[in-house]
């Protein structure tokens, strides 16, 4: 049944806006142009600079700032990568306070870090095909992006993991490895079906792990096989806006749960290892209205002893048996994008008001 619609007055909180925001405007504004330049290609830099008090306003040095929401972000090469709620791709220095566009000619819906640091993007074009693509650099700073995965679909959705060294593309009724002659497809045996939505995926052994976040409709995780397409269902029907491999427990993956609509707010983060999933963590909120509220957990970055995980009020870190709520610092604010270190190696990044996520800014596969 759907959820009724939130009474009128009822108040918002930082996640309601960013689900229905990402659940309902993902292809609202896909073709429309904002103007953001090409620049120079942007100096390595070691790392994010240290975030101090945000600024009145943003500091950018080029023409126009990110001006969506983030969908997905990782660290390469001493830049920010950023896929946005109309499907652009740009990369941001923080230390120069610029921003680059990339990859002009087709909607953008992930990006990749593979275990090897080549980054990978998935697109999606209007002649209905989706097609995985990896950047080369060359030695003079310019770019390319070769299609290593190029598949045929009607589907409004592409996500990117790592089977093997290689680009495992999907979508919601099928996963596609190779390209041209060598392409090869597995149809899943029941379709992701929703609006148009993002997928996190991370794949263990011969199981892709994906999580569907339709927003205020829900969503799941879902258990894919890679060889015979066979899809196995958890997580209760809620949103699941991050899967990312659990560093901590080889064979396992961790996902995010995280549901907001009208009073009601959930979340927690699941375990999954083969066809067991049990709760690791869940942060109850104190009110009286009587519905059951904890923190919706947007987005996880593991760690060898546990994880990082973001809520709209926290972060949480776990480090074996140990769990500490750190509060968010100040964040400071690079050409539209507002970002704060964590600690070594992790930075929580939110733009245009949205509940904040997180990054690791040393090399590992995902994010």
């Amino acid at each position: 049944m759907r959820p009724s619609r939130r009474p009128r007055g009822a108040p918002r909180t930082p996640f309601i806006a960013f689900a229905v925001l990402i659940s309902c405007a993902f292809f609202a504004n896909a073709r429309h142009s904002l103007a953001i330049p090409p620049t120079q290609t942007c100096a390595d830099s070691p790392g994010p600079p240290d975030a101090g008090a945000p600024p009145a306003t943003t500091v950018c040095h080029s023409t126009a700032p990110l001006d969506a929401y983030i969908r997905q972000a990782v660290w390469s090469e001493g830049l920010l990568w950023i896929v946005d709620h109309r499907g652009w791709l740009a990369s941001i220095d923080l230390h120069a306070a610029t921003i680059e566009r990339h990859i002009t000619d087709a909607y953008v819906t992930a990006i990749f870090r593979s275990s090897s640091g080549a980054l990978w993007a998935a697109t999606l074009d209007w002649g209905h095909r989706a097609q995985a693509r990896a950047r080369v650099r060359a030695a003079d700073g310019t770019e390319s992006w070769p299609v290593v995965v190029d598949a045929p679909t009607t589907e409004t959705d592409a996500w990117l993991a790592e089977f093997e060294g290689a680009s495992l593309l999907g979508n919601s009724s099928a996963i596609f490895r190779g390209a041209g002659t060598t392409l090869r497809k597995t149809a899943l045996g029941a379709l992701l079906r929703g609006p148009p939505m993002p997928i996190s995926a991370a794949v263990v052994g011969q199981t892709v792990y994906a999580g569907t976040n339709n927003g205020e409709w829900g969503g799941g995780l879902h258990a894919l096989s890679i060889a015979t397409g066979a899809v196995q269902t958890f997580g209760g029907g809620l949103p699941v806006p991050d899967v990312v491999p659990d560093i901590a427990r080889p064979g396992c993956v961790l996902a995010a749960v995280a549901y907001g609509h009208a009073l009601s707010e959930e979340g927690r983060v699941l375990r999954a290892c083969g066809d067991e999933v049990t709760t690791d963590a869940e942060w109850r909120l104190n009110d009286r209205s009587g519905l059951r509220r904890s923190e919706p957990v947007v987005s996880i970055v593991p760690a060898s002893d546990g994880y990082w995980a973001s809520t709209p009020y926290a972060v949480h870190h776990r480090s074996g048996t140990r769990m500490e709520t750190v509060p968010y610092p100040p964040f400071a604010s690079v050409c539209g994008v507002e970002f704060a270190r964590l600690g070594p190696g992790i930075m929580a990044l939110r733009a245009l008001g949205s509940a904040p996520i997180l990054v690791a800014t040393r090399v590992r596969s995902g994010k």
